[in-house]
C-alpha cells in the first residue's frame, strides 16, 4: 500500500508540477520576449479580471491595465499597458501597443468612477424600489 501511495504522489508531482503555457510578449520598443514556462497569466483590466491557466479555452481580447505572468522563478509584471492578447493551445501571445501614463491619483479616480458606475448599473438592472425612488 505504501509503495502505491509513493508511486501515485510521484506521478501526481510529475504531471502537475511542470507549467505548460508558453508566452510571447511583443513590444515595439523592446522587441520579442519569450517565457517558456508559465503556470498562469493574470490579466487586470479596468473593466474585468481574468486568470488564464493551462488548457484554458481559446480567448482573444484587449487590455488596458496590467498583465502578470507567473513563472517558477517568480512573477513577470507589465503594469499600465494597453494592448491585445490571444490564448490558444497553451500559447499566450501579448502585443503591447503602448504604455499608459497614469499617476496614482488618476488610478484611484478611475477606480472610484468604475465602482460608482457599477453600483448605478446594479440599481438599474435589479430595479430596487428604494434606489429608484431616490433618483
Amino acid at each position: 500500500m505504501r509503495k502505491r501511495k509513493e508511486q501515485f504522489s510521484t506521478e501526481f508531482e510529475d504531471t502537475y508540477a511542470v507549467p505548460k503555457i508558453r508566452a510571447r510578449i511583443i513590444d515595439g520598443t523592446k522587441g520579442l520576449d519569450f517565457l517558456p514556462e508559465v503556470s498562469a497569466v493574470r490579466i487586470r483590466d479596468l473593466d474585468y479580471g481574468l486568470l488564464i491557466m493551462e488548457d484554458f479555452m481559446p480567448s482573444i481580447g484587449s487590455i488596458e491595465g496590467s498583465v502578470v505572468f507567473v513563472t517558477p522563478d517568480g512573477e513577470v509584471r507589465y503594469d499600465n499597458v494597453r494592448g491585445f492578447y490571444k490564448h490558444q493551445q497553451n500559447e499566450f501571445t501579448f502585443l503591447i501597443e503602448s504604455k499608459l501614463e497614469m499617476t496614482k491619483t488618476d488610478a484611484t479616480e478611475q477606480e472610484q468612477e468604475h465602482e460608482k458606475k457599477g453600483k448605478e448599473g446594479k440599481r438599474k438592472r435589479f430595479g430596487r424600489k428604494k434606489d429608484m425612488e431616490n433618483e
